[in-house]
């Protein structure tokens, strides 16, 4: 598949950008294999704060992450066969294995770390927050613990602070 960027001028300059050289990625999608063929482009004014930069095609962060061999399909599913599902890195491998995909057991676990990044990106965009916490009006926060082992136990016996926080304000307690 070939992807050509649509952009055809330069973001800060406005002149026409230049075809630097063509790259090529493979990627194990749940179609199987599937090449991308990637036009890159530059900006030939050397005047231009974006001098020599690359512009790849925007259709490629679509397929996969920048140096990922695997598809975001690919990432997708993993996450929600953790997390949904909640299926162990064994069960993950062996499904995907099922389902055709070629892959170690130890990259579906560095899979799910992508996956964690995306979510934590995700849940980290701001705008995205606040929007959703306007239309909610309040925020309940909720923190669950576990005891600690005997041998720890003696991290915890300095004074703790506890937060509340929610839409009337931030409440602290000893």
């Amino acid at each position: 598949m070939r992807l050509v960027p649509k952009r055809i001028h330069c973001v800060s300059c406005e002149q026409r950008l230049w075809v630097a050289y063509h790259a090529q990625r493979t990627l194990m999608t749940f179609r199987g294999l599937v090449r991308l063929r990637l036009v890159v482009w530059r900006c030939r004014n050397q005047g231009c704060d974006l001098y020599h930069l690359p512009y790849r095609a925007e259709e490629e962060g679509a397929w996969a992450l920048p140096h990922g061999e695997f598809g975001l399909d690919i990432i997708t599913v993993v996450g929600q066969l953790r997390y949904g599902e909640h299926r162990s890195i064994p069960e993950i491998h062996q499904r995907l294995v099922e389902r055709g995909v070629s892959i170690a057991e130890r990259t579906v676990t560095d899979l799910l770390e992508r996956y964690e990044e995306l979510v934590a990106l995700h849940l980290a965009d701001e705008e995205r927050v606040k929007a959703r916490l306007k239309q909610q009006g309040q925020v309940l926060l909720a923190i669950d613990g576990m005891q600690p082992d005997v041998g720890h136990a003696r991290a915890l016996d300095s004074p703790r602070l506890f937060v509340r926080r929610g839409a009337a304000g931030t409440h602290f307690a000893q």
